[in-house]
């Protein structure tokens, strides 16, 4: 099935590094014959800061991409109330759950949300071109937590058969039957019910409504490089890693398609993790380095990031030797 590319995205001022690296890789690793429609959703002070014409700039490099941008202040003035902690400002990773309230009603058939903290490497075909209604999903994503390490969800609805929970960085959703189904009212009522203890906000939505739904897609499409440094603590002959098999993380970790850099350490600075090279040639790229260095950069820790990336060049080797194992 040839579905339509439609990505979204959500962002204010603050993440525009971030989201321009994440639109530029994405439209740089596109098949070039596929048209591809991103959708932005912002709130005011991204365009009053300029950040709609920074994105538009790099979308106009590619004759194959268009852009969209929504502006989420009338919508989630109506969810105040039930999304924002203590009157602080609705947090932008609600646009996503009420995207049907802010796509234009023409917008239908699959879309794949993308957060902004994540880098592409290759292109996304495979993704949009799942068909997930003839399977019987509405939505697909990466496994994140066993269910025991989640018992307020189960305490709160969350179905058996839902299995291990998901990480939402990466969503694969079935457009159509999110807003035939109205999904979006379903968790808006359900956090409403439940914000007191729900950890992970709106993820916790979606694994809530979405359920057993849920197509589980291999680590590669949301890889956190953080795994890397942990390999030679974990046991290469057992089952699962956590909630992953061994094989399926091993490729993630020797070739992901999407680099999710979860946690404080965002590659926007200085850091030594072990997916931080290809996001700074990014930043290069779009003439982000100032005297081509990161905020942070210093001599010495240029050179801390040579000790690390011969560490980690180490630890890769290991993980090929570990998938050719585990392939046998």
């Amino acid at each position: 099935m040839a579905n339509k590319r439609q990505v979204f995205f959500n962002s204010d001022e603050r993440g525009i590094t971030l989201l321009s690296v994440a639109v530029y890789t994405l439209l740089k690793t596109n098949d070039p014959t596929k048209p591809i429609a991103i959708y932005v959703a912002h709130n005011q002070a991204f365009a009053e800061t300029g950040c709609k014409a920074r994105i538009q700039s790099i979308v106009d490099r590619f004759p194959y991409a268009s852009v969209c941008f929504i502006d989420v202040t009338d919508v989630f003035a109506r969810y105040r109330d039930t999304f924002s902690m203590n009157g602080a400002p609705v947090p932008l990773l609600w646009a996503f759950p009420v995207c049907d309230k802010l796509l234009p009603a023409d917008v239908t058939g699959q879309i794949v949300y993308i957060d902004i903290d994540m880098l592409i490497r290759r292109d996304l075909g495979e993704l949009f071109d799942m068909d997930l209604a003839a399977e019987g999903y509405v939505a697909a994503a990466v496994n994140e937590s066993r269910r025991e390490h989640r018992q307020y969800l189960i305490d709160a609805g969350w179905p058996e058969e839902a299995g291990y929970s998901f990480n939402n960085a990466c969503t694969v959703l079935d457009l159509d039957a999110f807003r035939r189904e109205k999904m979006s009212d379903q968790m808006i009522a359900w956090y409403g019910a439940h914000k007191d203890i729900a950890i992970n906000t709106d993820q916790d939505s979606q694994n809530r409504v979405y359920g057993a739904r849920t197509k589980r897609i291999p680590p590669k499409y949301n890889y956190t490089d953080g795994w890397l440094e942990r390999l030679t603590k974990l046991n290469p002959f057992v089952k699962e890693w956590r909630v992953f098999p061994p094989k399926e993380m091993l490729e993630a970790m020797l070739d992901p398609v999407i680099v999710h850099y979860v946690g404080n350490r965002k590659p926007t600075r200085w850091t030594h993790r072990p997916e931080r090279n290809v996001f700074r040639r990014a930043m290069k790229e779009l003439g982000l380095l100032e005297n081509g260095r990161l905020p942070e950069e210093t001599n010495l820790k240029i050179a801390i990031g040579w000790f690390f990336d011969a560490y980690h060049a180490v630890l890769k080797a290991y993980a090929r030797v570990l998938f050719v194992i585990r392939a046998v």
